[in-house]
Parts: structure tokens; sequence; C-alpha cells
């Protein structure tokens, strides 16, 4: 399998990321402390020498920036499709 830049993307990095989502609706101070609950966690020594021993890294951010990450993947990722002439299978 050709890496990105061999399949002729030189430009385009790629990486993974989890995010916590909740139902709409949610209270936003329920949303607040969920985030700050996740970050606080994310922010401690023993887990991200968890993460590190597998080869990621932690990074809390707020609900906002969230969104603003998921937007630019489908972004992304829809161009990548598009591009290529990727077609879903039936």
């Amino acid at each position: 399998m050709p890496t990105l830049a061999e399949a002729g993307y030189p430009e385009l990095t790629s990486f993974d990321w989890v995010g916590f989502s909740v139902r709409a609706g949610t209270p936003l101070e329920d949303i607040a402390r969920l985030n700050g609950a996740a970050n606080k966690v994310l922010k401690d020594p023993k887990v991200a020498e968890a993460f590190e021993k597998v080869g990621s890294a932690t990074a809390g951010s707020t609900p906002a920036q969230l969104g603003d990450l998921i937007k630019s993947q489908v972004a992304l990722w829809a161009k990548v499709i598009d591009e290529a002439g990727l077609k879903a299978q039936q």
C-alpha cells in the first residue's frame, strides 16, 4: 500500500483522534463538567504515560475545538474521496 505522499497527497497528514460526544440537548453545564473531568484525566502523568506506551499522546480541548476538528476532518476526507473518484459500495 502506498504512503499518502506516494499516492499523490504529499501535503496530507493523517492522525487518529478520539473524542467524547453527548446527546443533543444535553445541558451546557453538564457538557462543561464532563469536558473538565476528561481534560483533568488527560493531564494525569500516569494516563499520559499509558498513552505514550502505545505510541499515542493526550491532548484535551474544548467542545468547540472538537467540533472544529470534526468539521475540518470531514471536509478534508470528502475532498480526498472526491479527488480519488471513490464511491461507496452498494
